[in-house]
């Protein structure tokens, strides 16, 4: 089962950079081209230089990058803590609820899984072995974890928690606000042996960073296959932010789905095929969020261009015959799952992985029916964490972006090296 370490961080000089809402960034994943060039020119020393490089050929980028963290490392700009600890994160973000949301976590080194090894990191989604290779190049030429893997564990008595929210007394160590509006506060926290020792022999489960994962993996893997050896090194681990699957600022929000489907379809048509295993409701588009949040557990919103709104009501005595035996039980309330296997591919008869719009704010999709750019989108709720446990354990995959964790992590405010 888990391993977890504290490690000696390598972090920004407040000193060098003079703020580190500058240098601060989401992870890579989640940094478009004008968000780019907005960190860019905060910094030069912003950590998008290093996770997103440019200027220089494909095949150089990486080998500019992992020159360029030495390069700061060695003249201060960041510096590796003399002593191992954990790091305390408190996240101050506005959800999309448009509530105030509080959310601690913790960065700390995790045993990467030897092969065959099972139950140690579970995770719910696929991975693409393109993202993979990208990442993959760049961990080689930094010999660094930039970006942590989001993974969630079980403490319901807090115990982790409480250990390391007492760093809470004193000034954080490091206090961002990133370019997503998230307010970031960082501590240092002693090693404490409690934190390993409850945590050891319970899996941890990932949220958020699923190809970081499979990254280091393959990392691990290079390395070896380089020294020709199975000896231990900072390879075997890699950079985790922990979060505890009760924190109340742990909230798992939905994507929705905007989509044109084939010019064969018929609105009404496909309305009247629907109500064998639904009772298709009409709404307004005001009332639309509220009456989803209160219906059954499979039961879907839908918007269809110039028809307005409707909430697909699960019927009952119906509802189980929209999916096939193929479709693992732990599914079978899952709105995600009904709409996909069911709605998507059985009913309208779109192949899987066909191309959708994934969107979490509910307003802008709806906005892309009404102004015609989709000419239908369907609308899910979130997905508790304790859900997505129940489906790693299960050994399944959710379909693609099933869940939205926001906020991110930050990358930059702690950095692993992979060299003791």
């Amino acid at each position: 089962m888990a391993d977890v370490f504290p490690f000696r961080g390598v972090r920004y000089q407040l000193d060098e950079v003079g703020s580190f809402s500058d240098v601060v960034t989401p992870p890579f994943d989640v940094i478009d081209a004008r968000t780019r060039v907005l960190l860019a020119e905060k910094s030069p020393v912003n950590m998008v230089h290093i996770i997103l490089p440019e200027g220089a050929p494909e095949a150089d980028k990486y080998t500019m990058a992992g020159r360029r963290l030495r390069q700061w490392i060695g003249q201060g700009v960041m510096r590796r803590d003399a002593a191992p600890g954990y790091y305390h994160l408190v996240q101050r973000y506005e959800g999309l609820d448009g509530r105030t949301h509080e959310r601690r976590a913790f960065f700390a080194r995790v045993r990467v899984p030897e092969p065959g090894e099972e139950g140690v990191v579970l995770g719910h989604e696929r991975t693409f072995a393109h993202k993979i290779q990208d990442r993959l190049a760049l961990t080689k030429a930094t010999k660094a974890n930039l970006g942590a893997v989001f993974g969630l564990y079980e403490d319901p008595e807090g115990r982790v928690t409480s250990v390391l929210q007492a760093a809470e007394s004193r000034p954080p160590d490091v206090e961002a606000k990133t370019v997503d509006g998230v307010e970031q506060r960082l501590w240092r926290v002693d090693p404490d042996e409690a934190i390993g020792e409850h945590l050891r022999g319970k899996p941890l489960y990932i949220a958020d960073g699923h190809h970081r994962f499979a990254t280091a993996v393959a990392y691990r893997d290079w390395v070896r296959e380089q020294e020709g050896s199975d000896a231990p090194g900072a390879h075997d681990c890699l950079l985790m932010g922990l979060v505890e699957m009760n924190d109340p600022g742990l909230l798992v929000w939905p994507t929705h789905r905007a989509l044109d489907p084939p010019e064969t379809f018929r609105a009404k048509a496909f309305l009247r095929q629907v109500d064998t295993w639904f009772d298709p409701i009409p709404v307004s588009r005001e009332a639309l969020p509220a009456v989803l949040e209160g219906a059954p557990p499979q039961a879907v919103g839908l918007a269809i261009h110039e028809m307005g709104c409707f909430l697909l009501q699960p019927r009952p005595e119906r509802i189980e015959e929209l999916l096939d035996a193929e479709v693992h039980s732990v599914f079978h309330d899952m709105d995600v799952a009904v709409l996909h296997r069911g709605i998507l591919e059985r009913v309208m008869g779109l192949e899987p992985g066909m191309e959708l719009v994934y969107e979490p704010n509910m307003e802008k999709t709806l906005a892309l029916v009404e102004r015609g750019e989709k000419r239908m989108a369907f609308f899910l709720r979130g997905i508790g964490p304790h859900r997505i446990k129940a489906v790693a354990d299960a050994g399944q995959y959710m379909p693609q972006k099933a869940t939205y964790f926001y906020p991110k992590l930050p990358t930059g405010a702690v950095i692993n090296l992979l060299e003791d």
